[in-house]
Parts: structure tokens; C-alpha cells; sequence
């Protein structure tokens, strides 16, 4: 039979064990089938120390739990190449396809946080937009050029629009006793209509919030209309600049080099990543249902 449609909910945490480690943990329910996923991080070279896989199999009758522990991944880098190394370590374990998402969404997440001495961050004033971006760019800087409120133009654009930073202090310095530390969800769905396949996929989490439509023909895999909301960012006024810019991906294959247009519509040092990884990891759950293509 056929499926007209499919959902995907995905619940990530990540929580602070100690001065140098954190644990991110990723649910993932595909059509209501689990895995769980925990890895635990050494934060100060980003390495994976352990995994562990959670599964639920027959839900419906007779289900059974199964747990078991990852060491595949085990030394693990978060940065690039892990994608590649997570594909090479996990082949031949016979875990399910969803695991890889689940790895690449938890080193997404263990990314988001920061450890620093609460004092630190005491001393900057709360309106010093500058100084807080200044902040980012010491202590992440991976972010330089990585999108657009950290590309070179970015501290005018800041200026000229007075743009007021919207964001957690805690994101930076876990607060005394604090254990949770960041929390991201997200939704991809899908679903047949009489004028194509509607994609809708959603992001929210504790700095940023955003939405992404897409219309696919699922016999020419062509899109009809793409559609992309900022609801709420870091950069107010700056950070949604690129969603408009998601409509020129109208009319593109999503089996002829679709990342690579995804990137360079809303991607890169003009764009936004969190759009763009929604983008990708939407179409790819698309995909993977068989009904159009293969996934990206």
C-alpha cells in the first residue's frame, strides 16, 4: 500500500554532567516507532565518550524494549568528517536508518551550549549587542562566516538596524545547580494533496523558531512551492533576512543537486544554518519514505 502520508518528531536535551562533560539525548518517533538515543560528550575537545541506543519494537503486541551500547562511535569528533566516520562506524551494526539523524542532530545540539565561569558574562552589558556577538565569535569560532549575523558585514548591520540580541545568559554559563541546559524540538511532516505532496517542517527551540513549507509533484519530484518563517532568533531583524530568499528553490528537482541549492539560497555566510539544516533534513525524511526518490 501506498503511504500518504508521515510525521517524524524529534525531541533533543542537552544536560550538563560535570565541569568538562555533557549528555545529549535525542528522541526520535518515526509514525510512532522510538529510539532513543544518549551519547555523552568530553566538552573540551568535543569527543564522544559513549553511546546508547534505546528501541521499542511491537508496540501494538508483545513489545519489548531493546538497549544496547554504541562503542562504535565511541571517540567520535564533533566537527567535520562526522557524518562520514558516524555512516563508516554504524554499517554493519544493523541499527536503524534513523540512528545517523539521531547522531547528526546530537552533535547539532552539543554545539549549542558553552561552560564559561558565570562571571564572566556578568560584567557585559545585556543591550551590548556587539559585545555578546564579539563573545560568540571567541568562544565559537567556527561561527565566523557561517551565517549571516557572523559574516564580516554583520557588526554594521547590527549598528545601522539596532538590533537587540534575544537570548539565554545560562547558554553560555550553566547556572548554579543548573543541569538542563538547552532544548531543541522539531516536527517534519508530510502528507499527499490534490496538488502535490505538502512538506511542513518546524523548529523550536530555546533561541530560535522558524517554519518551512514545501509543495513537491511526487512524480517529477519537482517543487511547486517553497515557503520559510523566522518566528524568533538570536539577531531579531537580522537573522530572518535569508527566508525569503527560500522561494527561489521553486521549481528544482529534489534529486538534482538540491542540497547544493539549498545551501546556496539560504545557507552559508548571507543565510542561515538552522534554515538551511530544516530544509535538507526535511526533504531527506521525504525521501526516505520511498515516495520520491532517494534520500539527499
Amino acid at each position: 500500500m501506498t503511504r500518504e502520508r508521515g510525521r517524524r518528531i524529534l525531541d533533543g536535551r542537552v544536560r550538563a554532567e560535570g565541569e568538562d562533560r555533557l549528555s545529549v539525548e535525542i528522541f526520535i518517533s518515526d509514525d510512532g516507532l522510538p529510539l532513543n538515543l544518549t551519547i555523552d560528550y568530553r566538552f573540551s575537545d568535543r569527543q564522544v565518550l559513549s553511546a546508547r541506543l534505546e528501541t521499542a519494537m511491537g508496540l501494538e503486541r508483545n513489545p519489548w524494549l531493546s538497549i544496547r551500547d554504541l562503542p562504535e562511535l565511541a571517540g567520535l569528533g564533533v566537527g567535520p568528517g562526522l557524518v562520514r566516520q558516524a555512516r563508516s562506524a554504524l554499517a554493519d551494526t544493523g541499527t536503524p536508518p534513523a540512528l545517523l539523524d539521531a547522531v547528526i542532530e546530537s552533535a547539532r545540539l552539543m554545539v549549542q551550549v558553552n561552560m564559561l565561569d558565570p562571571e564572566r558574562i556578568r560584567s557585559i552589558d545585556p543591550s551590548d549587542t556587539p559585545a555578546w556577538r564579539e563573545l560568540d565569535l571567541t568562544i565559537w569560532p567556527e561561527l565566523q562566516g557561517g551565517c549571516l549575523p557572523y559574516s564580516p558585514d554583520a557588526v554594521a548591520l547590527i549598528e545601522d538596524r539596532k538590533v537587540m540580541l534575544s537570548c539565554r545568559p545560562d547558554i553560555y554559563a550553566p547556572q548554579p545547580g543548573q543541569s538542563l541546559r538547552f532544548r531543541r524540538d522539531k516536527v517534519l511532516a508530510w502528507s499527499a494533496t490534490p496538488v502535490g505532496d505538502r512538506l511542513s517542517g518546524v523548529l523550536s527551540d530555546d533561541v530560535h523558531e522558524l517554519e518551512v513549507d514545501l509543495v513537491v509533484s511526487p512524480y517529477s519530484g519537482e517543487t511547486t512551492a517553497v515557503t520559510a518563517r523566522s518566528l524568533r532568533s538570536p539577531y531579531p531583524g537580522l537573522c530572518d533576512q535569508p527566508f525569503p530568499r527560500a522561494a527561489s528553490l521553486t521549481r528544482l528537482n529534489l534529486n538534482m543537486d538540491f542540497r547544493r541549492h539549498v545551501w546556496e539560497a539560504v545557507g552559508g555566510g548571507s543565510g542561515c544554518v538552522h534554515l538551511a539544516d530544516l530544509i535538507v533534513d526535511l526533504v531527506r525524511y521525504y525521501q526516505s519514505s520511498g515516495r520520491c526518490g532517494r534520500p539527499l
